[in-house]
């Protein structure tokens, strides 16, 4: 039983720092966005702009969902249900 609750513990915690430290990096990759946004002369292609937009907003949604999955997860567990059960 405290082997499960280890784990259950673990994957909370991991969850909430990960979503911690994309919070933070997701500064770094909105300034980098940005400034790709202000180079992004690549030929004809019109969308390079738009592409280049989506980054932050795909990184932010992956970080999030991550994170939220390992504490559903964790949570999960400690109610008797999913993977982490006892």
């Amino acid at each position: 039983m405290e082997e499960n609750t280890a784990e259950r513990m673990g994957a909370l915690i991991i969850g909430v720092i990960l979503i911690v430290i994309g919070m933070v990096l997701a500064g770094i990759v909105v300034d980098q966005a940005v400034t790709f946004g202000t180079k992004a002369t690549i030929g004809s292609f019109a969308g390079v702009q738009a592409l280049g937009d989506l980054i932050p907003l795909v990184f932010v949604t992956v970080v999030i969902g991550l994170g939220i999955g390992l504490m559903a997860l964790s949570g999960a567990g400690f109610m008797g249900r999913g993977p982490l059960r006892s």
